[in-house]
C-alpha cells in the first residue's frame, strides 16, 4: 500500500471512530446521580482529546498528537476501572474529585507565592467548603472511604492495554522534550548535515499514534455506555476490531531503518 493510500485509510478510520464515539451519547438532558457527573466529565474530555489528536495527525504532527493521546489513554483506563468496579464507582469518583481539589489548592499556594493571587484565603476557603460538601455527600449516601485509581501500569495490565503501556511510557519523552522526542523529526544526511523537520512524514508512526488514540477513545465510550446502560455498542466493537487489525498489519514495519527506534503501539 502506498503512503498516500495508507494516510487516506487512517484518515477515514479516524473520522469513523470520532463519529462513533460521539454517537453513543444519547443526547438531551440526562437524569443521573450527582457523583456520576464526573463520568460524563471524563467522557467528554476523552472526546476532546481525540479531536485534538485527529487535528494534529492531519497536519503531520504525530509526536504532538502522542502527547494528547497519552492523556486520553489515562482517561480511558480510569473510565474502564469505573465501569468494571460498580461497587467502588462512587468512592473512586469522589476520591478523584477530592484529589482534584487538593491540586487546585496547590495551584493557589503557588500563585500566592509568586505574587499572582492577592487573596488566596478566600479561594482556599471556597475549596475547603467544596471538600466539606463532598464528604457530607459521601456520608449521606453511605459511600465508603475515598479511593484512588489504579496506577497506569496496573490498569493497563488489568484492562487489556498492557502492550499500549509502552506507548504511554514512550510518550513521556515527547511531553518532557528529551532527546528521544526528536527520534522521527531529526535526520542525519550522508554528507553529515543534521536536518530537523517541522513536520514528520512517517506513515508508520502516524498509524501507531492513530491506533493508540482510537483504541483509547473507543474504550472510553464503551466504558461510559456501560456505566449509564446506553444501548447499541456493537458498532464500537466492530470499529475496535478494525483498529486492531490495522495496527497488527502495520506493526511489522514499525521499526524505522534510519533511526532503529520502534514506534509506539
Amino acid at each position: 500500500m502506498s503512503n498516500t493510500a495508507l494516510r487516506n485509510q487512517v484518515a477515514d478510520l479516524l473520522q469513523r471512530v470520532k463519529d462513533e464515539a460521539r454517537r453513543i451519547y444519547p443526547g438531551g438532558t440526562l437524569e443521573i446521580k450527582k457523583v456520576d457527573s464526573y463520568v460524563l466529565t471524563l467522557y467528554w474530555r476523552a472526546i476532546r482529546l481525540f479531536d485534538g489528536v485527529v487535528l494534529l495527525l492531519r497536519t503531520h504532527l504525530p509526536e504532538e498528537a502522542l502527547i494528547l493521546a497519552r492523556s486520553l489513554f489515562v482517561d480511558a483506563l480510569r473510565l474502564t476501572e469505573i465501569s468494571e468496579t460498580p461497587k467502588m464507582r462512587a468512592a473512586l469518583l469522589l476520591g478523584w474529585a477530592n484529589n482534584s481539589i487538593e491540586q487546585k489548592k496547590n495551584l493557589i499556594k503557588e500563585a500566592s507565592r509568586l505574587g499572582l493571587e492577592p487573596n488566596p484565603a478566600a479561594l482556599m476557603a471556597e475549596l475547603n467548603s467544596q471538600q466539606m460538601k463532598l464528604q457530607n455527600y459521601r456520608s449521606r449516601n453511605g459511600i465508603g472511604p475515598l479511593r484512588n485509581f489504579l496506577s497506569e501500569k496496573a490498569a493497563a495490565a488489568k484492562f487489556g492495554r498492557g502492550h499500549d503501556y509502552w506507548s504511554y511510557v514512550f510518550s513521556h519523552e515527547f511531553v518532557h522534550g528529551n532527546d528521544a522526542a526528536f527520534t522521527y523529526s531529526r535526520k542525519n544526511r550522508v554528507d553529515g548535515v543534521l536536518v530537523v523537520h517541522d513536520q514528520t512524514n512517517e506513515p508508520q508512526l502516524t498509524v501507531a499514534v492513530a491506533c493508540f488514540a482510537a483504541k483509547s477513545v473507543l474504550q472510553a465510550a464503551v466504558a461510559t455506555a456501560t456505566v449509564f446502560n446506553w444501548k447499541n455498542i456493537e458498532p464500537i466493537k466492530h470499529l475496535e476490531a478494525e483498529v486492531v487489525k490495522l495496527e497488527e498489519t502495520q506493526r511489522r514495519g514499525l521499526t524505522s531503518a534510519s533511526t532503529g527506534a520502534p514506534a509506539p503501539g
